[in-house]
């Protein structure tokens, strides 16, 4: 009655397994999308979920080549790689881009800026570390971390004892619509990630691509999903 075509769901766990159940009741085809984090727990019905799923699509080349690893007999066309839209981009008129280049930052501050989750996969400890040593040769920074999460008091008492006091901010989440002023004020953009022990890490941080975007010059550390994107010296 209500002309369903396909099935789609976001998540490879419990929402591919809801979408995979009314897919087979009511005869209708499905698909499902898996991303790095859902690497951490495979699920253990991932491979006839796979088998009835009409394509299922992976976040990074990464994340395909994994599912591959995982599932060796499905059908290598059956795995996409589509990567997460672009859903903020400068917006600059010829007058505004002739301002930006002649006029440039005019603070003498190194402006850096992180995005995301804090959490222990996003490698915030070790950029806190890592301005510690700038600090001590002397470099004058800014460091904007724009996000929540379960890390967050414990990465402020590390910047606390790092000495990062005037140095760090904590932005807590920023709206969408003024995340653009960051990303025109900062001078780099960083994305310390890592893999957890439990094998937790990010693809590739919607967040990156934005800063990119932005023409911002981008450090990363060696995710796979990342360096898909960011390549060394470009």
């Amino acid at each position: 009655e209500e002309n369903i075509e396909i099935f789609y769901a976001a998540g490879a766990h419990g929402p591919a397994t809801a979408a995979w159940v009314a897919s087979r009741l009511l005869e209708v085809p499905y698909a499902f999308a898996v991303k790095s984090h859902d690497l951490v727990s495979p699920g253990q019905n991932w491979a006839a979920k796979v088998k009835d799923a009409v394509f299922v699509r992976c976040d990074t080349e990464a994340t395909r080549k994994t599912m591959c690893e995982l599932l060796p007999e499905t059908p290598g066309n059956k795995l996409v790689v589509l990567r997460d839209p672009l859903t903020l981009a400068p917006a600059l008129s010829e007058d505004d881009a002739g301002q930006v280049a002649s006029g440039g930052k005019v603070e003498s501050a190194l402006n850096i800026l992180a995005v995301g989750t804090i959490c222990r996969r996003k490698g915030y400890d070790i950029l806190l570390q890592a301005c510690a040593a700038l600090k001590n040769s002397g470099r004058d920074f800014n460091l904007k971390i724009v996000g929540r999460g379960p890390a967050r008091l414990r990465l402020r008492w590390l910047a606390l004892r790092l000495g990062l006091r005037g140095h760090v901010q904590f932005m807590g989440q920023v709206s969408h619509e003024n995340m653009p002023d960051l990303y025109n004020k900062a001078d780099i953009f960083v994305a310390p990630g890592r893999r957890t022990r439990q094998g937790d890490m990010d693809g590739l941080p919607s967040a990156l691509v934005e800063a990119l975007a932005f023409g911002v010059a981008v450090v990363v550390s060696d995710l796979p999903g990342q360096k898909e994107d960011v390549t060394e010296e470009k």
